[in-house]
């Protein structure tokens, strides 16, 4: 669905024309779904959502804040899936109802608060998660009491505040460095469009899924300390690229 209409834009383009906006693609979407059996059978309002999702990447490129989209290719880019209207999802008790799918069992690990406005189903790896997004009226959060702080961030340590307090750099890819480094050798030696490849794929991509994780544990654990302890954070504007 992304891959086709951004051919269409990219065609547009070419010809000096103007874009179709993703009202006038969404509007091609009856006739396309009759020519194309397999894509009748994705919730229409998913196909929407791809289509405005592609929409906004193409706004952004013209705005000059991201790259020209680029194509989506399996196995690479993760699609997620997205219902953006409430009446069309369900969420109960043992799951989630999602149209065409049916009731999915989900462990629900947080009550849902508020009005659900949309729901959405992706994939990391091998596993499955739905988030639920939803509307609620919160009041203007007051400022806390408490001492400032102001946060370097480093190198060999992650970071130093003016507390005179040293975090070190974990460095968990280093940790994970010699499987990591085993399971793409073996990864390398398999044959392409085997089963065994197809594994080892995957465990090469759980060791990448773990270290991700690790890093965001320990940011969120840090993040979290310092938005309890003190009333004003200072981070310096760093460009990390260079």
């Amino acid at each position: 669905m992304w891959n086709a209409a951004h051919e269409q834009r990219r065609l547009y383009l070419a010809r000096g024309d103007r874009l179709p906006s993703a009202f006038d693609q969404i509007n091609q979407l009856t006739e396309l779904r009759a020519e194309v059996p397999w894509l009748a059978e994705v919730p229409r309002n998913v196909c929407a959502q791809v289509l405005v999702e592609l929409d906004a990447a193409w706004q952004r490129h013209f705005k000059r804040l991201a790259r020209r989209p680029r194509w989506k290719k399996k196995g690479r880019d993760p699609v997620a899936i997205t219902e953006p209207h409430p009446r069309v999802f369900r969420v109960t008790l043992g799951g989630v109802a999602f149209p065409k799918v049916g009731t999915i069992r989900a462990i629900l690990h947080r009550p849902i608060v508020g009005d659900p406005k949309r729901c959405t189903l992706t994939r990391e790896v091998d596993q499955w998660f739905v988030s639920i997004q939803c509307e609620q009226a919160v009041p203007e959060p007051e400022r806390r009491p408490g001492p400032v702080v102001a946060i370097d961030r480093g190198v060999t340590n992650l970071l130093g505040d003016s507390d005179g307090r040293l975090v070190p750099n974990p460095k968990h890819l280093d940790a994970s460095l010699r499987r990591l480094a085993h399971a793409q050798r073996v990864l390398a030696r398999r044959t392409k469009g085997s089963q065994r490849r197809a594994r080892a794929r995957l465990r090469v991509a759980k060791l990448h899924r773990t270290i991700r994780r690790q890093r965001a544990h320990v940011l969120h654990v840090l993040s979290a300390r310092y938005a309890k302890s003190h009333g004003v954070v200072i981070v310096e504007r760093l460009h990390v690229a260079g």
